[in-house]
């Protein structure tokens, strides 16, 4: 499970941002919170790995405390990961 990402940033829009990390590069959905706090080089993000039948996707956040708050609120019925980044 992959829990956190460090590395510089190669492209960043408000519901996503593409990562390099070590020649790897990886694309992490982010709140618009993270987006307007992230800068334009290096990163350091605390992510979700949620891992579905037909994808593998990783949310990405600033703050621990963000990445706390989406965790939970997965674990209502009938909340997926795309309204509980809105809501983040």
């Amino acid at each position: 499970m992959i829990v956190g990402l460090r590395g510089d940033v190669i492209y960043k829009e408000p519901s996503f941002v593409h990562v390099e990390v070590q020649g790897v590069v990886y694309e992490v959905f982010i709140s618009l919170q993270s987006f307007s706090a992230m800068g334009s080089s290096a990163v350091k993000l605390f992510t979700s790995h949620v891992i579905r039948e037909d994808a593998q996707l990783l949310y990405g956040f600033l703050e621990l405390s963000e990445k706390k708050l989406f965790e939970r609120l997965l674990k209502i019925n009938g909340v997926g990961p795309k309204v509980a980044m809105a809501i983040c």
